[in-house]
């Protein structure tokens, strides 16, 4: 929809602005009796003339008494009427607050009390509020040790995480199992917000750094205790990736390893499918933001350089001499899954190689076996044929003695 040229009001166009309506879809104004205008980019309310100039941009006739409705909206079928971003984010001032309603979107809504959370495109601030509830419910210890106990199923602490929600007034669901389905399926989007802005983040092909998910911090606070993004006891080095990594000295290194030594506590570690004690890296967020992925490492596989000659000596040549001495090598990461591959491998062909040698020295003893037999079936044969001819002539012999005994 093209904008409707005024003079005065020229700036205000329906696919970037929004009216303030009430729950009878009424245009609200405040105190002063101007218009409550959205603006869809920044985010922020305008105070507007209550004109017909600008009422007419948003579909509504004009009234001019303040106090009663300002306008309703025409029936024409010649204005076409565009549908309008409904949510509003950010605080509001005094001057453009306005109590019980919404931008209106053209069609029919319902009010807020018989609107589920959690179940619009954009969320509301409600559901801002329920979320934030949400993550303090699942940081807290009693959650905690109810998620970490292997013997408690997690739907039925979902269900209970939601019935603490609806007895605070956040209605999610209808029932409460269904509530705690809701409240399982928002946790694993937001584990997925976390866990996708982490692998985006440590992507060295990504030019810019992505803008942290919302709930960053909260998320964090839970997820840094999982295996799966801070287990450091069994990650012996920290690969930073970045242009930083060759230079990174051996005091924020370990510094950086020590802050996130989280391993005696798994917190949620069965919620994720994906996660298991033989993960091979990690992602983990310092304090100041940085991203880091670590790998594990065998310990038996570092090579650890000798620390002589350091004491003599300084300028540029003896502090990198001394870098080299306090850093551990980094393993070439490639170059072991590589290794793995080819062992993997020549081991499947030994394997193969000696099924295959069983398989033939079977067949050939089952070739000499039935050479065995053929030459005792023949034999037997042979045999029983002459048994057979040596009757026949013993037959004949008595058969004659007889006949010259009747003679």
């Amino acid at each position: 929809m093209t904008p409707i040229k005024m003079e005065k009001y020229e700036w205000i166009n329906p696919d970037n602005h929004s009216i303030a309506v009430d729950d009878q879809k009424q245009p609200v104004l405040n105190e002063n009796g101007d218009l409550i205008v959205l603006d869809n980019e920044s985010g922020k309310c305008i105070a507007v003339p209550n004109s017909e100039e600008v009422l007419e941009i948003f579909g509504f006739g004009y009234h001019g008494s303040y106090g009663s409705p300002p306008g309703s909206p025409k029936d024409s079928s010649e204005h076409d009427m565009k549908p309008i971003v409904q949510v509003l984010t950010g605080p509001l001032t005094p001057s453009n607050s306005f109590p019980k309603s919404y931008f209106t979107d053209g069609v029919e809504e319902t009010s807020d009390a018989d609107q589920l959370l959690w179940s619009m495109r954009t969320p509301c601030q409600k559901d801002i509020e329920a979320t934030r509830e949400m993550l303090g419910l699942v940081a807290s210890k009693k959650y905690q040790d109810m998620f970490n106990d292997q013997c408690t199923v997690k739907i039925r602490v979902w269900k209970r995480i939601c019935e603490e929600l609806m007895s605070k007034g956040y209605r999610i669901a209808d029932s409460v199992n269904e509530g705690g389905i809701k409240c399982h399926q928002k946790w694993r989007n937001l584990e997925k917000s976390y866990r996708n802005y982490l692998i985006c983040s440590t992507d060295p092909n990504s030019s810019a750094p992505k803008k942290p998910p919302p709930y960053f911090e909260a998320l964090h606070d839970i997820l840094k205790r999982k295996k799966k993004y801070a287990n450091a006891a069994t990650y012996t080095q920290t690969v930073v990736v970045g242009d930083d990594m060759a230079d990174a000295d051996a005091s924020s290194v370990s510094g950086m390893h020590n802050h996130h030594m989280n391993d005696s506590d798994a917190a949620l570690d069965d919620m994720d499918d994906m996660d298991g004690p033989n993960d091979d890296h990690c992602y983990v967020v310092n304090s100041s933001g940085h991203v880091s992925k670590r790998f594990k490492v065998d310990p038996l596989t570092m090579c650890s350089t000798t620390s002589g000659g350091g004491n003599g000596g300084g300028g540029v040549g003896s502090s990198s001499s001394s870098r080299r001495h306090h850093h551990v090598q980094q393993p070439d990461v490639l170059e072991q899954i590589l290794e793995q591959m080819v062992r993997v491998h020549r081991d499947t062909l030994s394997m193969h190689d000696r099924h295959f040698t069983r398989m033939e020295k079977l067949i050939k003893e089952n070739a000499a076996q039935t050479k065995r037999l053929a030459d005792v079936m023949s034999q037997l044969l042979h045999n029983s044929r002459m048994d057979d001819c040596g009757s026949g002539k013993s037959n004949d012999k008595s058969t004659g003695m007889a006949s010259s005994d009747i003679e």
